[in-house]
């Protein structure tokens, strides 16, 4: 069994993350040849947190983080702007790879 997990708090890392495009390619040639039986994996939840359809606004104004993708759009809302937009992006090449 191979265990990969990019949670620096587990010893993980930049090294097993599949955004680092050389561990990518290195997965993909591994199960090109039949190297594993199957495959469990988890994207970060923070973009798909319910918590983020609530009002959380604070004494500062600050409502909280703001949906990135709904029912209708799993890939990211139409009008994702500033640090929002780059969340989704992020997540929807991740779910591409």
């Amino acid at each position: 069994m191979t265990n990969l997990d990019n949670d620096v708090s587990v010893g993980g890392g930049w090294a097993d993350d599949l955004m680092n495009d050389a561990k990518y390619a290195l997965l993909m040639q591994h199960a090109k040849e039949g190297n594993f039986d199957s495959m469990m994996i988890a994207f970060p939840c923070t973009t798909f947190s319910i918590a983020r359809f609530f009002d959380a606004t604070d004494e500062r104004g600050d409502r909280g983080p703001t949906p990135i993708r709904d029912r209708d759009h799993p890939d990211g809302l139409p009008e994702e702007r500033g640090p929002a937009k780059s969340v989704g992006e992020d997540v929807r090449l991740r779910s591409r790879r």
